[in-house]
């Protein structure tokens, strides 16, 4: 992924609801049980193995990217708003289909802490990846919510994975790029 690419993201990234900017996730071909050459089911893997299969706090996520030895492109804490701090790492690494970037966030405020974690690609279509996302991640009973944002899509699944948590789907709309995100919702920083 290029640098302006990059940044592109990360300025959508920050503009998100969820007092989130995003994330981006992958994997190594060695993680997976048999080779992908769809590089949407390589992403939807990739964002599994790294947010939802196993999933921890910010730090459980960082600490699996930095052993699979991917490599960190950004590490940032801004403080957007009065007693809100934002911690973001950026790790880039290639799957065996192409490149993917993982974005972590922990947002910290009054004690509580959210940890958002997730996967940005290129697609060739947006809607088939959509539709892979729904049908790998079984998440198609659950009813979607469409918003647009900056002339992007976002597509959001309440609750996917339980109580204060969603599932977030960004088109980001004539680029062929995608960025799926689990959304922590706020917790005590001594629990995941």
């Amino acid at each position: 992924m290029n640098y302006r690419t990059k940044i592109r993201w990360m300025a959508l990234l920050f503009s998100l609801p969820c007092a989130s900017s995003a994330t981006m996730a992958g994997t190594s071909s060695s993680e997976t049980s048999m080779p992908l050459l769809n590089p949407d089911d390589a992403s939807i893997n990739a964002f599994q193995i790294m947010c939802t299969l196993s999933p921890g706090t910010f730090e459980d996520i960082a600490y699996r990217a930095r052993a699979m030895r991917m490599r960190m492109t950004l590490d940032q804490t801004t403080k957007p708003a009065e007693g809100l701090t934002s911690h973001i790492e950026v790790f880039e690494g290639n799957l065996t289909t192409g490149p993917f970037t993982l974005l972590l966030e922990k947002i910290t405020k009054d004690g509580m802490a959210a940890d958002n974690c997730g996967v940005g690609t290129s697609t060739r279509d947006t809607d088939t990846f959509t539709q892979n996302v729904i049908k790998t991640l079984n998440i198609g009973q659950i009813t979607p919510k469409k918003i647009q944002l900056n002339g992007h899509s976002l597509t959001i699944w309440d609750d996917a994975y339980g109580p204060k948590s969603s599932l977030n789907l960004t088109d980001l709309s004539g680029r062929n790029e995608v960025i799926l995100q689990r959304i922590y919702g706020f917790r005590s920083p001594s629990r995941p």
